[in-house]
């Protein structure tokens, strides 16, 4: 079939119009408004129009059976088998082009179900041309038309209409079908690494199959098996492949809530440090609020007040028998003692640093040291003087507060602080106003139940009581929930809430949301996938099995299906290890144990043998095994398939049986020719001799009778 004129200049417009469309996209975003004028996209359209009337027109030629004149508008055209009507494009053509030229007015909308009833009818164009390709392929005629008596659509047609398809996918590519498929959620990944091969794998399979059976490689039996193997083997890589990319999303998700329990436990000890802390910095303010001691030059302790006992966990008489070098933290001393020798030199006249202190009871305690010296008339140092106040409730704060901060700002997920109150937003970080489409500072003061999705069965308000209210039982609450953003957009959160007590807020929730709306759709995929395998496992008529690589080969898995090919139930073979091998053929089993180490040497092994039913009846079995390794090279499981042979081993006794019988028969026509051939020399001159003596007159009656028994019999052998 040759692509007719109209069908050119059709794909002529569709193309000018494409461009002008794409151009008008390009125009809301890059260029300058007065590049594309309203006369312009006019012409596109009308171009778009003039595809659809034209295959209007060419299918009521084809239903009413009139002739528009237009078929050889242009050129002559001849009738042949492939095109009964000349110069006219087929019906399947004509209907590609209203569809393809409604989906190029459709874009020119500009709206979102224009762009997705443009996208459909583009794939049912194209889902048309697939046809028409794949019948050209495969050698059947009747797709490459729809109808009988039309003309057929040229192959190079059919792949025209699918690069226009393709153009038109392209023009919108982040919306309509192709939102899915260009999303960067797990759905668009998966549906990217998915779709090439539910496209390509089918065609090239079945015309791999379809051209090894025209060319005699196999029969149809033959090509069936394949197709049966092939299949399995790639659904198996497929959905392998899908576990584990799904497994390092899972794994990624796992990390993450083990890094937020971490991150809350170490919250809630740091929080009850930092109370501790407080409570112990305001009863030593009370008390004193400034430690005071004079030292030796030496550093011994020599004069200590209430409030440095208290500091430290020393009493006055502990302390007088010490040093501060015996009481400061190792890291800090070299530095304090710098300082005292400088104010020894004249260097400085006071210093002032933070430091460490070992209290009394083990623990550090920070502390900022005001260090003087006090000399006599004559300028020589006679003692320090410390002037000590306990910062470490101000540190443990300013750790406590710089981790918050680092968390709260750096975090994976969404965190919002919220009043019990009145259940209004007061706080959110940077993720989480991202997240849900905010701008900083927008949701505060909102309730919160304006980022929750409103379902018509329970309202926002709803679901938030009842979060409370397990907030108030348990003091947290972990549970998802489907979360709506400013635009609209709805999507899943994980979501772990606590409650504590704010300084200004008074009692707060305190809400850390992770978006996993990939999970979920992960968690869809998988779970279809998984139902596929399961299928794939029970209802073929293929046993998949795994078993030890030492030992007695234990199995280790056998898939359900094995009841309807031999009868047992799976646990026979799962919970025995003997039990597989003691329903082997006798004459078989030292074939099959030797045969069952090959996979060792070339990590695959197939072998045929007899395996007895449940219902004491022997059937062939074709069991292919396959070594599986780990990284390291290191044998880890035997996987392998077996099926049942018994109908083709039939057959295949039957042909030596028919075979044998055939030689025989021909050895016996050998054997007569040549007993024919041997009788006939003596018997011809015994004939001959019978017609002569025949001739003479002086024969009996009975004589001559007898001679010509003779001449009959010998003229029969």
């Amino acid at each position: 079939a040759t692509m007719k004129v109209n069908t050119a200049i059709c794909f002529l417009l569709a193309g000018m119009s494409l461009a002008g469309m794409s151009l008008a996209g390009m125009s809301l975003t890059v260029l300058p408004r007065n590049q594309l004028t309203r006369v312009q996209y006019q012409i596109y359209k009308l171009f778009a129009g003039a595809i659809v009337v034209v295959g209007v027109m060419t299918l009521s030629e084809y239903l009413f059976g009139w002739d528009l004149k237009i078929d050889e508008l242009f050129f002559r055209d001849v009738v042949s088998s492939a095109t009964p009507y000349p110069g006219r494009m087929g019906v399947n053509t004509a209907l590609n082009f209203i569809l393809m030229g409604t989906a190029l007015l459709l874009l020119g909308r500009n709206s979102q179900r224009g762009i997705w009833l443009a996208h459909s009818c583009s794939s049912f164009a194209a889902t048309i041309s697939l046809l028409s390709l794949i019948g050209y392929l495969f050698e059947v005629d009747i797709v490459t038309r729809l109808t009988v008596f039309t003309t057929a659509q040229a192959i190079h047609t059919s792949l025209t209409f699918l690069i226009l398809y393709v153009g038109i996918l392209a023009i919108r590519p982040k919306e309509g079908l192709m939102k899915v498929m260009t999303s960067e959620l797990v759905g668009g990944t998966m549906a990217r690494r998915l779709l090439p091969w539910a496209i390509v794998f089918p065609i090239a399979l079945n015309l791999f199959t379809f051209q090894g059976r025209k060319l005699g490689w196999y029969d149809s039996q033959s090509e069936y098996i394949l197709q049966i193997a092939f299949e399995v083997l790639t659904f198996s890589i497929i959905i392998w492949g899908t576990a584990r990319y799904l497994n390092h999303i899972d794994l990624r998700r796992k990390q993450a809530e083990l890094a937020l329990n971490a991150i809350n436990k170490t919250l809630v000890s740091e929080r009850k440090a930092l109370r501790n802390s407080e409570e112990q910095f305001r009863n030593a303010f009370e008390n004193a609020p400034i430690g005071k001691a004079i030292i030796g030059l030496n550093g011994q302790f020599i004069k200590v007040n209430s409030a440095l006992c208290e500091i430290v966990g020393y009493t006055a008489e502990e302390l007088l028998t010490l040093a501060f070098q015996d009481i400061s933290h190792p890291d800090d001393l070299e530095v304090n003692l710098n300082y005292a020798q400088e104010l020894l030199t004249g260097k400085i006249s006071i210093y002032q640093m933070e430091k460490r202190y070992f209290h009394h009871q083990g623990h550090i305690i920070w502390v900022l040291l005001n260090g003087s010296l006090l000399r006599d008339k004559q300028g020589n140092p006679l003692q320090f003087i410390a002037q000590i106040q306990d910062i470490t409730a101000r540190k443990a704060s300013q750790k406590e507060l710089e981790l918050q901060s680092q968390i709260i700002h750096n975090m994976a997920g969404g965190v919002a602080l919220i009043k019990a109150s009145d259940l209004t937003i007061e706080y959110t970080n940077p993720k989480f106003d991202r997240m849900f489409g905010y701008a900083k500072g927008e949701l505060v003061g909102q309730p919160v139940g304006i980022i929750n999705y409103v379902d018509t069965e329970i309202t926002p308000d709803t679901s938030v009581m009842d979060i409370v209210e397990q907030i108030d039982c348990y003091g947290e609450a972990q549970y998802e929930v489907h979360n709506k953003k400013k635009d609209g957009t709805l999507f899943w959160c994980s979501v772990h809430t606590s409650r504590f007590e704010h300084p200004e807020y008074g009692i707060v929730y305190v809400a850390v949301q992770e978006d996993v709306t990939e999970l979920k759709l992960a968690e869809q995929a998988l779970k279809t996938n998984t139902n596929r395998l399961h299928f794939l496992l029970n209802y073929s008529p293929v046993v998949i099995f795994g078993c030890e690589t030492g030992g007695d080969y234990a199995a280790t898995f056998i898939s359900e299906n094995v009841k309807d090919l031999l009868g047992y139930e799976p646990k026979e073979f799962l919970e025995n290890s003997e039990f597989w091998a003691k329903h082997i053929h006798p004459e078989d089993a030292e074939r099959v144990f030797k045969g069952i180490t090959q996979p060792f040497i070339n990590d695959f092994y197939s072998h045929e043998y007899r395996l007895l039913n449940v219902d004491g009846d022997y059937r062939w079995m074709l069991a292919q095994l396959r070594l599986i390794r780990d990284s390291a090279g290191r044998p880890t499981e035997i996987l392998g398939y077996m099926i049942d042979i018994s109908d083709r081993k039939h057959t295949e006794l039957l042909q030596r049986e028919k075979e044998a019988a055939e030689a025989a028969n021909r050895s016996k026509s050998i054997f007569l020719s040549n007993m024919s051939h041997e009788l006939r020399t003596p018997l011809n001159s015994i004939l001959g001799f019978t017609q002569l003596i025949l001739n003479e007159n002086s024969l009996s009656p009975s004589s001559q009778e007898r001679l010509q028994i003779v001449t009959r019999s010998g003229e029969y052998l």
